[in-house]
């Protein structure tokens, strides 16, 4: 007879690709006498994820593998666990997930979770839990390196096959993606697609939780998360058409609310009134929505829109940055303005102008007293080839510069087109990763050093389904990875150690 038993309850089946899986787990002493058991996490489970059909295991972790994988890199004490007894006819109740212990998603498909407990008379299994993963169906994802912080949020939102719409948030620690899970931030209520996403970046310290922010059914919506929705005003009406939202928003320690309150976000959208061109500035707070703002922006409606937040004592100036394209040249501007939309100039300032397409723009979200500097990739072009002077060759140019004033000749870097043509194209505007450009050509996502002619290198391999790709890196570490969107599975990534 087994003196000790392990229960495994899941509230849901279902889980999306690198869903956080919580599991409610309960140890019981069945036995006449005491045992003694690690605490909390510390009880040696191992969570094996096994083929309905014939029993194999697909994935198997202990609790302690992500304490493990955090500190692998630091000279960090072993833990202390204590241990604790658990008198007979009692029991321990904890709650575990498998999926953060793993670090990684688990590819879709069905499974039967199992517990497997070490006990002193041979190891006890739970009975089986039956588990489906299934993949994202990812409408838009919007991150970005968070300075102050020192972490990535990342977020997207997802169409159940019920058709109910979810807003899903991860938050790293560190630089490194894989140290947490996605979880469900809230319920995306509205009967109409998601037609834009942002989340914000702090741009000093003093607040908690995540502001992220989402246009649905003409309305703009607003969301803040820690640990849990902790504030979800109710939506406004935008008051513009082909709304969207400017990457990313941004978030200030709330006026009175104390060291660590829930911030207050801000938030930019550009769209079309009467057919001209306007930005609308919203404030959010725990309590409401409130329109503060708005401004002209040109003629022509961009396509994506930067921002950037410079804190100031006088008050933070934002940087807008965008692109227009006329007869095959490409024109980057910027615009100025404050907190509520008030510009500080009377048109856009052209700051740099290629013949030839735009293919990735970023910047950094946030401007430490310095005005940062646009990074951008344009292309494709003929190129001399430095293989053999005589040929020509197709090309990317990496351009670098500043955000507030004209750039005539900025430094530029040419990049040899991949052999395979390009869909998506990603950068990074840290300077750990300068002149580092991600591709997805033909079936594999490859990198390269624009200014290096040492050619492109996979980073990842037969993935032909990418329908959005970023270059993961900070202001920190020497490290990056990529990061993609694929319909079949959903946001995923390869993190390893390229050091540039």
């Amino acid at each position: 007879m087994e003196t000790i038993g392990l229960e495994l309850r899941l509230a849901k089946e279902e889980f999306i690709f690198w869903e956080s899986m919580p599991v409610n787990v309960t140890v019981s002493n069945k036995g006449d006498a005491a045992v003694d058991l690690p605490q909390g996490e510390a009880i040696p489970i191992t969570y094996e994820f096994r083929s309905p059909s014939d029993g194999e295991t697909k994935a198997s972790v202990l609790a302690t593998n992500r304490w493990e994988m955090l500190t692998r890199d630091k000279d960090s004490p072993p833990r202390e666990i204590s241990e604790e007894e658990l008198e007979p006819g009692k029991t321990r109740e904890l709650v575990a997930d498998p999926v953060l212990y793993a670090m990684k998603g688990l590819p879709p498909g069905d499974y039967r979770l199992v517990g497997v407990l070490e006990a002193p008379d041979g190891d006890v299994e739970s009975d089986p839990a039956p588990v489906r993963v299934v993949p994202a169906r990812i409408g838009h994802v919007s991150t970005q390196w968070c300075s102050f912080r020192k972490v990535r949020p990342v977020i997207f939102d997802h169409e159940d096959s019920d058709g109910d719409r979810w807003l899903f948030h991860l938050e790293s620690m560190g630089h490194f993606i894989s140290s947490d899970v996605f979880r469900r931030g809230g319920r995306l209520e509205g009967p109409g697609p998601v037609e834009g996403l942002a989340v914000s970046m702090d741009v000093e310290a003093g607040c908690s939780g995540r502001w992220s922010a989402w246009l649905q059914d003409g309305r703009f919506n607003a969301l803040c998360w820690e640990l849990g929705v902790v504030g979800k005003p109710s939506p406004v009406p935008v008051g513009l058409e082909n709304a969207r939202l400017i990457q990313p928003g941004f978030q200030f320690a709330p006026q009175g609310g104390g060291f660590f309150a829930v911030g207050e976000g801000l938030f930019f959208v550009a769209g079309t009134d009467g057919g001209k061109v306007r930005i609308k500035a919203f404030r959010t707070s725990k309590e409401k929505i409130v329109a503060v703002g708005e401004m002209p922006l040109g003629k022509v409606l961009p396509e994506r829109i930067l921002g950037r937040c410079t804190p100031a004592k006088a008050g933070s100036e934002i940087d807008l940055a965008w692109s227009e394209t006329e007869n095959g040249a490409t024109r980057v501007f910027n615009l100025a303005c404050d907190k509520k939309a008030n510009p500080s100039s009377s048109k856009p300032l052209l700051l740099y102008e290629r013949e030839s397409a735009l293919l990735a723009m970023e910047m950094a979200p946030v401007g430490l007293g310095s005005e940062g500097y646009v990074h951008a990739l344009f292309g494709l072009e003929e190129a001399d080839d430095p293989a053999d002077p005589a040929k020509k060759m197709n090309a990317a140019t990496y351009a670098i510069f500043p955000t507030r004033k004209p750039s005539a000749n900025p430094e530029t870097f040419v990049l040899r087109a991949p052999a395979e043509p390009a869909n998506l194209w990603a950068i990074s505007p840290y300077p750990i990763a300068v002149r580092l450009v991600l591709a997805h050509a033909g079936k594999n996502i490859v990198h390269a050093v624009a200014g290096d002619d040492s050619g492109w290198t996979i980073a990842q391999a037969d993935i032909d389904d990418v329908q959005a790709l970023f270059l993961i890196s900070s202001d920190h570490n020497p490290n990056w990875y990529p990061m993609w969107a694929s319909p079949s599975s959903g946001v995923d990534y390869r993190e390893f150690d390229l050091i540039f």
